[in-house]
């Protein structure tokens, strides 16, 4: 993502998301859930570069 600092204390959930992108063979998708102010937007701002890096579609949801 530009103008961004690095993603930083989130590796594992990052690499657990991308593992998930690399095995999924239709639809599919990744829920990030947590309290206020953890990290999860940018998390998913950060999956969802990758995945659209690998030419996947990709579509962002908000949900309560």
């Amino acid at each position: 993502m530009t103008n961004q600092p690095p993603l930083v204390g989130r590796a594992e959930e990052f690499a657990m998301s991308r593992r998930a992108i690399a095995a999924a063979s239709g639809s599919g998708g990744i829920v990030l859930a947590g309290s206020a102010s953890v990290g999860k937007s940018r998390l998913a701002r950060e999956i969802v570069d990758h995945a659209r890096g690998t030419r996947r579609p990709c579509h962002w949801l908000y949900a309560t």
